[in-house]
């Protein structure tokens, strides 16, 4: 049941995440992406700490060093700051459709970034992963 509990925590994270970029696409009309993001991040954390607290899951991490807390920080700032609020002004500029085609190369873009600032063989795409992509891009692109 785990291995499939993942299967399907991906394919509703794809599903809450479409139904995400209408919402915002739908407010972005109205409201500036340099507003929402905040709004967004501030009830993401409220709804985090509450989530944390009716699971009993500790919201501070004894185990991890203060240069690995460094680390989520920038991450966060970069994940759910910038990138979002590029996300959401180009969602308003170019729409849901083109940045549903742009996606696509995210997958392959966090493998090479993987390899490039983890290093390893195993950041690596193996051949099905490489020709996988080729096919998904060519038939977005086309």
């Amino acid at each position: 049941m785990s291995n499939h509990l993942g299967e399907v925590s991906t394919l509703l994270a794809a599903i809450f995440w479409s139904i995400a970029v209408v919402i915002f696409r739908s407010v972005g009309n109205t409201i500036s992406a340099f507003v929402v993001t905040p709004a967004k991040n501030f009830i993401a954390i409220i709804l985090f700490g509450m989530a944390c607290i009716f699971t009993g899951a500790p919201i501070w991490y004894e185990g991890l060093s203060g240069l690995e807390y460094y680390k989520l920080i920038i991450s966060g700032c970069l994940g759910m700051g910038i990138a979002n609020l590029l996300f959401l002004y180009s969602l308003n500029k170019i729409g849901a459709s083109r940045i549903a085609i742009l996606n696509t190369l995210e997958p392959f873009s966090v493998l090479l970034l993987s390899y490039l600032m983890l290093g390893g063989d195993n950041q690596i795409p193996n051949g099905i992963q490489l020709i996988g992509f080729i096919i998904i891009s060519t038939a977005v692109l086309s």
